[in-house]
C-alpha cells in the first residue's frame, strides 16, 4: 500500500461516480468527497468554500473542486 494521502477505503459514491476508478484518475471532487478526504464535515467544507478557504469551481449549480486544490491542501509547501 502507498503512503498517497488520497487512499481510502471506497465508498458506493466512488464506484457510482468514477466507475470503480481510482480516486486520482479523477480531476475534480464534488464538495463531500473533500470534506471525507479532510476528515471535516459536509457543512464544514460547504462553509469552507463560502468563505473562500476552499476554492471551488461553479459549474452551473454544482459546485467541484481540482484535484490541484485538494493536493495543496494536504501538502501544504513551507516558505519562510
Amino acid at each position: 500500500m502507498s503512503d498517497s494521502a488520497f487512499e481510502w477505503a471506497p465508498t458506493c459514491g466512488d464506484y457510482m461516480h468514477g466507475k470503480g476508478l481510482s480516486p486520482m484518475a479523477r480531476l475534480t471532487y464534488t464538495v463531500n468527497e473533500v470534506a471525507e478526504l479532510l476528515g471535516i464535515s459536509r457543512t464544514s467544507a460547504y462553509e469552507c468554500v463560502r468563505r473562500g478557504d476552499i476554492p471551488a469551481i461553479e459549474l452551473g449549480r454544482r459546485l467541484v473542486i481540482a484535484r490541484t486544490t485538494v493536493e495543496r491542501l494536504l501538502n501544504p509547501t513551507t516558505t519562510d
